[in-house]
């Protein structure tokens, strides 16, 4: 069974980046059923200037940090986001972070991470060409849209 607990905030946003989370899951990796993801609401933004962040401790385990700041539609955006980094992760598509070396292996090519460019890089652009579209749909399903 997949384990996914969230922290901070207010129970409202907790609720939502859960209900979020667990849709992702079953978009992007509905086979998987020993994920444990902890998803951590703080201030994000204010000590390292971005709205969402995913650690992968294994194929199974991660962390998501996510601003508490940020309005409901940009954290759901945000964590889709960070759900397809997980299921680049999971299925070890995105692996072998070396933050001594600077690089990362993507589909088996190694990657420098020095770039200022990070943005560019392919998993980053696959990421953000589908936090919408997933956005979109969680929102089409839960009936807001």
């Amino acid at each position: 069974m997949n384990i996914i607990t969230v922290s901070g905030s207010t129970k409202k946003k907790r609720l939502l980046a859960e209900s979020v989370t667990y849709f992702m899951v079953e978009e992007l990796l509905p086979r998987h059923r020993t994920l444990q993801i902890e998803i951590s609401l703080s201030d994000l933004m204010l000590e390292s200037g971005v709205c969402g962040f995913c650690n992968a401790f294994t194929p199974r385990e991660f962390l998501i940090e996510i601003d508490k700041k940020i309005d409901a539609y940009a954290m759901i955006e945000t964590i889709c986001h960070e759900m397809i980094h997980v299921k680049q992760h999971a299925r070890r598509e995105l692996k072998n972070y070396d933050y001594k070396e600077m690089s990362v292996l993507w589909k088996n090519e190694r990657y420098s991470i020095e770039s200022e460019n990070y943005n560019k890089f392919p998993w980053e652009k696959e990421a953000y060409e589908y936090e919408f579209i997933y956005a979109k749909k969680f929102l089409e399903m839960t009936g807001v849209l």
